[in-house]
């Protein structure tokens, strides 16, 4: 088992919006790919939680996914 963590300003999950044409498994992959450069499958979901969006205030909620990675991209 390994997690991925990706930093912006501070360490956090690849997370993003679902894509209103894209499944949440998909949406998790597709992030996943944008945010950490990698690819895999998706197989099944871990849990969630929720928390404030600090630039907009917002609560959201994240689903989280547990991915089986075959690669890593070279360029990030």
């Amino acid at each position: 088992f390994s997690l991925s963590l990706i930093t912006k300003k501070q360490l956090g999950i690849p997370k993003g919006a679902i894509e209103s044409n894209l499944t949440t498994k998909r949406s998790a992959k597709l992030e996943a790919c944008r945010e950490a450069c990698l690819k895999g499958k998706v197989t099944h979901k871990l849990g969630q939680y929720d928390y404030v969006k600090g630039s907009t205030g917002r609560r959201q909620k994240v689903k989280v996914f547990a991915m089986e990675v075959s690669k890593l991209k070279d360029k990030y």
